[in-house]
Order: structure tokens, then C-alpha cells, then sequence
């Protein structure tokens, strides 16, 4: 089959583009041809639709006008009429990438479920059911999850979002990534849908130091007297990552008594893209109050290896490997894709115990060092946990980094797990169901 897959991005270290990338590596694997289609150029795309694109002028109006304020239209009929409008144009770009690469199959991904491109989604379904290609809508998020979704300025907006985030007909399947979400789509749509897990591909030469990497400390100012706690996810307030800093703080406090130790100190590491500039600010002054030296990689950080400006840019395995422990704080997620990583890395995982986590990835049986998994805000709005909760996963942490046995024998139970459940193999026989229905 002729496959195409459709997301506003892709090649890069977002969770949804790295999941992307791993859904075409098993498909191809298993004979079909794949075509990425996303909006903007780079070495990762087959297909631009330039609808699609994150930074368009007209779809930041947009979703500020259907979200936020509807301040650009006189009324709520002009911004109905400039949504058909594009939409038609998203329908005719998408009807002619269909025709020209003779698409079969269509996996859009967070098109149909987030609500962030009203035009895009009503283009792409009606482009859909005329040229009668099959659509599996693979649900990373929904738009009912997201703050930035809950407060429609126009009734045509909650009208869109009932009727077509998702959409529901002969040509369309639905795929979510966990059972928490199967059991809200169901209720709020009688929607029925298969959960397919994040995945990984255990497969894959075990990420180490090499000749590329080897320099990364060096090059981005690390020092080697220090352990260090990898924060590799984006820079966005639900990844929770205050508690990431109050984590090395404590963890801080505790190596402060073993002086004979080699290392005595933390140093927290942020690899993931900022994404939200007021946050990241509140985590910089937070980071400082507490005296936790907090080093921002991501400048030099990408999807893959490469050179910009004459530097090198290292891919975010190259991080991995240097890593002595792994956080993973966040509040909310729809699975994990920084979670899985970690366990491939053979990285002790520090992570909070959010909702999905409790549903689909505890009961795999991973050992990880809890943050628990209540939390309430504080007057800054950021997150906070009980201190004796901090305390102990502190301790705990150094108990671990005390015994490179233990450590083994943790992340070697951690990676069996995986292997088992969250591996390509397990992906492919999700994916062969899904095509064959």
C-alpha cells in the first residue's frame, strides 16, 4: 500500500514526530511504501501542504480567533466563512497529493483530535471521502485535554469540534494511545478505537559514547565532577518540570553528606525545545533560588546529527549516554515517549506518577523512582509534592548511584519489560490489525 502520513511536523523531537517516525520504519518493514506529509520543508518530509504549518500567519490568527479573542472578524459569520474558504484550498492541496503519490491509506496524526487547524480537518476529511482512501486517525491528544481548547470564542467552533475532532464514518478508524483516552472517546462520541502503545525500537545499537559524542561535555560546558540528571522532554508546563529542579536540589542536599564520593554534586540538563518562554523563565529564577545549575543543551540538540553555523549539533541519543539518571516529572501525558527512552538508555527513570502512567505503564511493572502521584500548586503555579516525597526519591536515587549492581539490575528489568511490550515487534502486529480491518 501506498501510505501517506500527515502531522503539522515532522523529523523533529516532539513526541508526536518521533512516534511518526516509528510507524513508518514498521510499515516499511512491512512492504509498504510510506509518504511524510507535513507543513514545512526539511530532509523528513515527501509532501508540504503549507496549511499545515505551525508558524503560518493565517493559522496563528486563527486559532487566536477561535480560542482566545475573536478580534480579526467583525462576527462569528465572517469567521465561518473564512474557515470553508481555506478550507476548500486544504481540500484541493490534499486531493492532489492523494492523486499524484496514488495514497491508499491515510494516518493523520492529532489532525483529527486536537482542534489546533479547524480548516485543515474539515479539508482533509472532505478530500478523504471523495477520493475514498481509508483513514486511520491516530490520536496522540484531544482537543477536550488541552487548556488552550476549553473556552471556544464562537458556537461554529464547538460545532466543528463535535462533529469532526474525530470524525466518524465508513472511511474512518481511530487509534489512541492509551485506555484512559479509548474509554473518554467512547463515552463522549460512541466512538470505538484500538489502543496501540508508544513504542521503541529495542532493536537498535544501544546508544553509547562514540567519536561523535564523545566531546559533548566539553563542548557544552558540563563539568565532569558532577552527576547528571537528563530533563530530555520539551520545555512545556504540564512536562511539570519544577520538580525536576526541586528533585537535584534535594538530591543536592543528600550528596553534600557523602564527601568521600567522587561526585558529590547534580547538575540538571535540559535537552527538549522551549516552547514556552514564560515558563522556561520561571524555571530559570526557580533553578537559581535553589542553587541548582541548570545547563539548556537544546540549541544543540536536534532530531538528528548534524553541523549549524559551524558547530556540531548532536542528536538527543548522543545526550543519553552521558546521562547518570533521567527525570520524567510530568503532570499529564498521553503516554510517554521520553519514559521509553530512558528505559532503552538503561538510565535510572525518576518520574511522577501521572494519570496515564498509572493505567497503562505501572502495571507493566517498571521499576522507577516515585515522585508520587498528587500534587497540588502553589502560588507561582507551579507544581508542588510533599517534601517527604522529594526526600525519599533522593535517597533513593543515591542508594542507586552508590551501586552500579543495583543499577544494573534495575534498568536490565526495566528494558525485559519493554522489549516485551513496547518493542516494533509489538507495533507490528498492532498495525498488521489495523490494516487488515
Amino acid at each position: 500500500m501506498n501510505i501517506a502520513m500527515v502531522h503539522f511536523r515532522v523529523g523533529e523531537t516532539d513526541g508526536v514526530s518521533l512516534e511518526m517516525d516509528k510507524w513508518r520504519a514498521v510499515l516499511e518493514k512491512m512492504g509498504h511504501s510510506v509518504f511524510m506529509w507535513s507543513g514545512s520543508a526539511n530532509q523528513h518530509t515527501n509532501w508540504v501542504i503549507p496549511a499545515l504549518n505551525y508558524q503560518a500567519e493565517y493559522n496563528i490568527r486563527l486559532v487566536e480567533n477561535c480560542y482566545n479573542s475573536l478580534v480579526d472578524y467583525p462576527n462569528e459569520q465572517e469567521l465561518e466563512h473564512s474557515i470553508r474558504e481555506y478550507a476548500v484550498e486544504v481540500e484541493g492541496a490534499f486531493l492532489k497529493a492523494i492523486s499524484f503519490q496514488k495514497i491508499d491509506l491515510i494516518i493523520p496524526n492529532n489532525i483529527f483530535s486536537l482542534g489546533w487547524n479547524l480548516p485543515v480537518a474539515v479539508g482533509l476529511a472532505s478530500a478523504i471521502e471523495k477520493s475514498n482512501v481509508l483513514c486511520v486517525c491516530h490520536h496522540h491528544d484531544f482537543y477536550w485535554e488541552r487548556k488552550k481548547y476549553a473556552h471556544p470564542t464562537a458556537n461554529l467552533v464547538y460545532d466543528y469540534l463535535r462533529q469532526l475532532f474525530p470524525p466518524d464514518g465508513d472511511n474512518f478508524s481511530h487509534v489512541v494511545i492509551n485506555k484512559l483516552a479509548q474509554e473518554v472517546l467512547k463515552n463522549r462520541r460512541n466512538i470505538s478505537s484500538s489502543v496501540v502503545p508508544n513504542v521503541f525500537d529495542f532493536e537498535q545499537a544501544q546508544w553509547k559514547i562514540d567519536p561523535y559524542n564523545s566531546d559533548l561535555k566539553a563542548q557544552l560546558s558540563i563539568p565532569e565532577d558532577a552527576y547528571i540528571v537528563l530533563q530530555a522532554t520539551r520545555i512545556v508546563e504540564r512536562k511539570g518540570i519544577e520538580l525536576a529542579i526541586e528533585f537535584v536540589y534535594e538530591l543536592n542536599q543528600q550528596l553534600a553528606d557523602y564527601e568521600s564520593r567522587e561526585k558529590n554534586r547534580a547538575v540538571l540538563i535540559f535537552a527538549g525545545q522551549n516552547e514556552e518562554a514564560d515558563y522556561y523563565n520561571r524555571l530559570m529564577d526557580f533553578a537559581k533560588k535553589k542553587c541548582v545549575e541548570v545547563i539548556d543543551i537544546s540549541s544543540r540538540v536536534a532530531h538528528s546529527r548534524s553541523q549549524k553555523n559551524g558547530k556540531k549539533i548532536y542528536s538527543l541519543w548522543d545526550v543519553y549516554p552521558h546521562a547518570d539518571l533521567v527525570t520524567y516529572p510530568s503532570l499529564l501525558e498521553g503516554w510517554g515517549n521520553q519514559f521509553i527512552e530512558a528505559v532503552f538508555a538503561k538510565k535510572p527513570i525518576i518520574a511522577y506518577e501521572y494519570p496515564v502512567y498509572k493505567s497503562d505503564i505501572a502495571p507493566l511493572g517498571f521499576q522507577t523512582i516515585s515522585l508520587g502521584g498528587q500534587h497540588t500548586r502553589n502560588s507561582t503555579g507551579f507544581a508542588e509534592i510533599p517534601i517527604n516525597v522529594i526526600q525519599k526519591a533522593a535517597h533513593d536515587a543515591i542508594d542507586l548511584l552508590k551501586s552500579h549492581k543495583a543499577i544494573k539490575d534495575v534498568v536490565h528489568h526495566n528494558f525485559e519489560i519493554a522489549i516485551e511490550h513496547l518493542s516494533y515487534s509489538s507495533l507490528e502486529q498492532h498495525l498488521k490489525t489495523l490494516i487488515d480491518e
